[in-house]
């Protein structure tokens, strides 16, 4: 017996027991260890089948907001859903698109840093996917056509890989993509 289910899966959590690990205005009083053993609480599994990871800051109510208007929000999201209408042909969402639909819009290039930066850090096919889909998201949010080198490192800076990723275009022929990240070269 099968339950058809869509849902959306939110979830958080202490950066560490004492709940003060990055704060800027609290001490935290955790070993590494105590760190450490917090973290593994949540099997690889479960992390796997989340879509976005972040660690969100402290908010100041007091500064101004930078952010889109609800209006200007919804625009865009209307034409990215009309984007993902036109490519598939049917009402349907990236997180619901094969992979081989996804990628007919990564470039080769992008598929191969995505593999090599995969295989050093363990990370599943699973993952990959997610970084793959929430890339095309972005793209289309952006009004790309196809999957931009940008997109592709803030797909995977949500899924906590280095914020520092940086694409670059290299000189040699074929203008191959190469990727600058601490600790992975």
């Amino acid at each position: 017996m099968t339950y058809p289910a869509k849902f959306i899966f939110l979830a958080a959590m202490n950066p560490c027991p004492c709940g003060y690990l990055g704060s800027d205005r609290h001490y935290c009083t955790c070993s590494e260890k105590q760190i450490k053993n917090y973290k593994t609480r949540i099997s690889g599994p479960i992390l796997d089948r989340m879509d976005i990871l972040l660690t969100l800051n402290p908010v100041s109510l007091n500064k101004p907001k930078l952010s889109e208007t609800s209006d200007t929000l919804r625009n865009r999201i209307e034409k990215a859903r009309e984007y993902q209408y036109e490519r598939y042909g049917k009402e349907r969402c990236n997180g619901s698109a094969s992979m081989e639909e996804l990628t007919n819009s990564i470039t080769t290039s992008q598929l191969e840093i995505l593999q090599s930066i995969s295989i050093k850090l363990g990370l599943s096919n699973r993952v990959q996917m997610k970084i793959i889909r929430l890339a095309r998201t972005i793209s289309d949010l952006a009004g790309e056509k196809n999957i931009t080198d940008e997109a592709l490192a803030e797909a995977m800076s949500l899924r906590k890989i280095k914020a520092n990723t940086t694409f670059r275009k290299s000189s040699m022929i074929g203008e191959s993509l190469q990727i600058q990240q601490k600790g992975l070269q």
